[in-house]
């Protein structure tokens, strides 16, 4: 253990982690102007005034599972209710995904971290995302963790690692239900992996029975909640399905590049800057794909399945309202999808395009989070619920 904190204290001293570590702090610090507290931030505040009977009792009349909820009820109590406190936590989990992140990023890049440490700091999505008074940020922070185990385990598996790792699944399906994306990505990289040494499947098979046994209070309560959902579906022919599912990719992906505020870029630089990340994205995906090991995979299968999922509910009819799926439910995804991106930049052979390509992406996404701490206009609806500072 000391040998392992000794080796990631060696780490955060390089420079490709330090100084874009260093600036994504500072980004997550800046108040931005005249920010009021969103709608689903409004509604996670007002879960946690109850005792803890009461906040379990309304969350499992909502949607989410319990665990942040938990954890922002305990912040409250030690920090009141000032505007940082209460984001306080989310910020500290986006801190410690980071760290994870870069890990999980210098197994791809070796040396060329930078690029995607530089990407990741300067994402607005990521920036805006992180700061949000909701499960978002300790999701990312499960997702980042787990994948930082998984490729520990793929190189040298121990029965702490599977332990650590199975802790740290069931604690993402306390935080989230999309984890599930998480789970199944794993998975995949696991069969693909091993699929020639059938013994190698009995560590993580156990792994899922006892997450199963640890989630097993909280099945039933998931059950009545997706029912709620379930029971309000699209009134919308399979045409009509098909635009959607097609609409939420386009939504995301875009998101995924410039946030979620109203577009910084006048509508011709806006499909210029679509144009030029959807070719990174190409590049991207095919150098990860042309890759010889099975970390590979990670990355196309959380990015595959993070984007996939939301369409394919839509293309079924089940998610009841255009974009109520919003983007930022996958911040624990936008990270792999960077990692595309820097795989794009880095494909590129000739330096000075590639120098040129990398000044670009940071320069666009200066833009968004310059409009991000500034704008007050949003493109989802969910955004624009009016909502004021409470006791700020």
């Amino acid at each position: 253990m000391f040998r392992w904190l000794a080796d990631r204290l060696a780490d955060a001293r390089q420079p490709s982690f330090l100084l874009p570590f260093i600036l994504f702090c500072l980004l997550l610090a800046i108040w931005p102007n005249s920010r009021p507290y969103f709608g689903d931030e409004l509604s996670a505040i007002e879960m946690t005034r109850g005792s803890v009977g009461q906040t379990i009792g309304v969350v499992a009349a909502d949607v989410p599972p319990p665990l942040y909820f938990l954890l922002l009820k305990a912040v409250r109590a030690i920090g009141g209710e000032r505007g940082w406190v209460l984001r306080l936590l989310s910020v500290i989990c986006a801190i410690g995904a980071f760290g994870f992140l870069w890990a999980v990023a210098r197994r791809f890049f070796g040396r060329s971290v930078g690029v995607a440490a530089w990407l990741l700091a300067t994402s607005s999505f990521v920036v805006f995302s992180s700061r949000f008074i909701r499960y978002y940020s300790l999701g990312l922070l499960e997702t980042a963790a787990a994948t930082y185990l998984l490729l520990l385990l793929l190189e040298r598996p121990t029965r702490r690692l599977w332990i650590v790792y199975g802790a740290v699944i069931a604690l993402s399906l306390y935080t989230f239900y999309l984890s599930v994306i998480t789970i199944a990505a794993h998975a995949i990289v696991f069969a693909i992996a091993w699929r020639r040494e059938p013994r190698r499947f009995i560590p993580p098979l156990l792994v899922v029975a006892v997450v199963g046994l640890l989630f097993a209070p909280w099945v039933g309560v998931m059950g009545r909640q997706i029912g709620r959902i379930a029971a309000h579906p699209a009134a919308i022919n399979l045409g009509g399905r098909t635009q959607a599912a097609a609409g939420q990719i386009a939504y995301t992906f875009y998101a995924f590049v410039a946030s979620d505020s109203i577009s910084p870029f006048a509508l011709p630089f806006s499909l210029a800057v679509v144009v030029f990340y959807a070719i990174l994205t190409a590049l991207g995906v095919r150098r990860v794909w042309q890759g010889r090991t099975a970390r590979r995979h990670v990355i196309l299968a959380m990015v595959a399945l993070g984007l996939g999922a939301p369409a394919a509910m839509r293309l079924v009819g089940w998610l009841p309202a255009p974009f109520i799926f919003v983007p930022l439910r996958l911040l624990f995804v936008a990270p792999f999808f960077i990692l595309i991106v820097a795989c794009g930049i880095l494909a590129i052979g000739n330096r000075r395009v590639r120098a040129a390509a990398f000044a670009t992406a940071i320069a666009v996404q200066a833009i968004s989070l310059y409009n991000y701490y500034w704008s007050r206009q949003w493109t989802n609806w969910a955004y624009v619920v009016p909502a004021t500072e409470i006791n700020a």
